[in-house]
């Protein structure tokens, strides 16, 4: 690569600047020699071994002066294009998806194999191969939309896909690592007009990936699954029963105690389940067991009784979005549910009590759902609300003013869901409420109580 850099380029470079008669083949045979320097290496190691930052040691500083010397002579190329040099098809489309994969592999600094320089020379390389490219940005190359006539007849996506699959698949990803940087920033820059008609390409190896046994592995995967069914239509996912395949390939993870892997999983899991039960098979039909109820009995059977604190709070986060997509079907969970309510709130669990917050605003989706019956709950959902404004405000409780006030707000807020689903029943149970004998802190809120329940 030195001797390339101290002759070829600096040649070509020259050529290309004074207008000189150049080939396209010399010019694709210099770069060729480039791209394959700036290319993150391979590992060559065994797939139960993870790597490290440690791997990778030089390889950023390298690329960031290989990237700026691609920079330089893409610049070049495209100015000879703009001064009327004309480019064959075959030419822009092998320059363009090789120099792209390639920079895609360092456009972000947290790659193990990257850094903020060479992060900053990646961004360089895609916005002037955007310009070769005759378009104005990075989704309209990869989505279409090319102002250039000639540039219509290049899908440049499909290609690029193909060129990244013909590496990156289930066989040798692990040892390819940085073509999962190329994957991620292709799929991330596509948009819903797009993506689910790459889904044969784009899907795979987001599934072989969750299914690896690192936890970086499983939550890249699960990212890129979320992103998928994100901008897809549910009818793209149903299609030769990816939605089935997506939920199987994931719903182990259930089981898993891993918190930033169930952070990552359950939104992703409820999206999928989402698609499963809109499809069109179960229209009318009110089936016994729903996707959705699968998700709910391991979610409940997780939450009861668990003493982790990050877990508690992993879980609670989960619960609002789940209610909110079983809507009023959620009922039928109501005997495990309001119990699980009191015990959350109940249970102090440290200064900022994400978890209590979580368990609110989850009530707040059940009651909206659940209003028709939310007055067999209301007499136990009044009694929690009020317990917990009495504790926060107690002089023993250790709460900053911040997370006193949250609390307090997102606990009136089921006080008035409740009132405004069932309001003669929410009534009866606040007569007299402000006469009850407690702290001065706590007297104010039930006054406050009183007059939302007021008629």
């Amino acid at each position: 690569m030195d001797a390339l850099e101290d002759d070829q380029i600096p040649c070509l470079l020259e050529k290309l600047m004074n207008g000189k008669d150049i080939t396209e083949d010399e010019i694709e045979s210099t770069v060729t020699k480039l791209l394959q320097s700036c290319h993150a290496p391979h590992l060559n190691r065994a797939e139960d071994v993870p790597y490290e930052r440690s791997d990778f040691l030089g390889v950023a500083c390298t690329a960031k002066r290989r990237l700026d010397i691609l920079c330089r002579l893409l610049e070049e190329l495209n100015h000879s294009q703009n001064k009327g040099k004309k480019f064959s098809l075959l030419f822009k489309k092998s320059v363009v998806i090789r120099s792209l994969l390639v920079a895609s592999e360092y456009s972000e600094k947290e790659w193990e194999w990257s850094s903020e320089e060479a992060a900053l020379s990646a961004r360089n390389v895609i916005q002037i191969l955007c310009q070769f490219a005759s378009v104005l940005s990075l989704k309209k190359l990869l989505c279409g939309e090319p102002e250039d006539s000639d540039s219509c007849a290049i899908n440049y996506l499909e290609c690029a896909l193909q060129t990244l699959t013909s590496t990156f698949n289930k066989k040798s990803w692990k040892k390819c690592v940085a073509a999962r940087a190329s994957y991620w920033f292709i799929l991330f820059n596509l948009d819903e007009k797009c993506l689910g008609s790459y889904l044969t390409y784009l899907l795979p190896p987001a599934l072989f990936i969750v299914d690896d046994w690192e936890q970086r592995n499983k939550i890249f995967g699960l990212k890129c699954l979320h992103h998928i069914l994100q901008n897809t239509t549910g009818a793209e996912i149903r299609w030769y029963g990816r939605g089935t395949v997506i939920y199987e390939a994931i719903k182990n993870l259930l089981h898993s105690r891993e918190v930033k892997v169930l952070e990552a999983l359950y939104p992703t899991l409820i999206l999928v389940a989402g698609v499963l039960e809109s499809d069109p098979e179960y229209t009318g039909q009110l089936r016994s067991v729903s996707t959705n109820d699968t998700i709910m009995q391991q979610l409940i059977q997780e939450m009861r009784h668990e003493q982790n604190i990050a877990l508690r709070i992993t879980y609670s986060a989960a619960l609002p979005d789940l209610l909110n997509a079983m809507g009023i079907l959620s009922l039928k969970w109501s005997v495990e549910i309001v119990p699980m309510f009191e015990d959350y709130l109940a249970t102090y669990s440290g200064p900022k009590s994400e978890d209590r917050i979580n368990v609110l605003k989850g009530m707040q989706v059940y009651i909206q759902k659940c209003w028709p019956q939310i007055h067999a709950n209301a007499t136990s959902i009044l009694k929690m609300i009020l317990r917990l404004l009495y504790d926060v405000t107690s002089q023993e409780s250790d709460l900053d003013d911040q997370i006193r006030q949250n609390l307090v707000k997102e606990a009136l807020q089921v006080v008035s869901l409740l009132h405004a689903a069932a309001p003669k029943t929410t009534q009866k149970l606040c007569e007299d409420l402000a006469s009850v004998e407690v702290h001065p802190q706590c007297q104010c809120l039930l006054r406050e109580v009183e007059k939302i329940v007021s008629p």
